[in-house]
């Protein structure tokens, strides 16, 4: 894979949710930036690096980030009250 494949790759992970920033290159080392609605996420690699692995990971980190987010969704929906946190004396006497 090429890098301007790698980059088209990128682009197309991204939706209203998640938005996917350039690459940032140093002398060493690059990473991607993932923002979405539960945070954002940084994806680091070394280079010379292997395109279709951190596509895959990239792809990963935007799964973990959705599961988050709907998770979170979920628990805000539930009307639930906190669970009393009991004291260490109320338990013991």
């Amino acid at each position: 894979m090429e890098f301007t494949e790698f980059i088209q790759e990128l682009e197309k992970l991204q939706t209203d949710e998640i938005e996917i920033q350039t690459v940032i290159y140093t002398t060493e080392s690059a990473y991607v930036e993932i923002i979405g609605e539960s945070g954002k996420s940084e994806v680091e690699f070394q280079i010379p690096m292997d395109y279709w692995f951190v596509l895959a990971k990239v792809k990963t980190t935007i799964e973990e980030m959705k599961a988050s987010n709907n998770l979170d969704n979920f628990m805000e929906g539930l009307d639930i009250e906190k669970p009393r946190t009991e004291k260490t004396e109320d338990i013991l006497f």
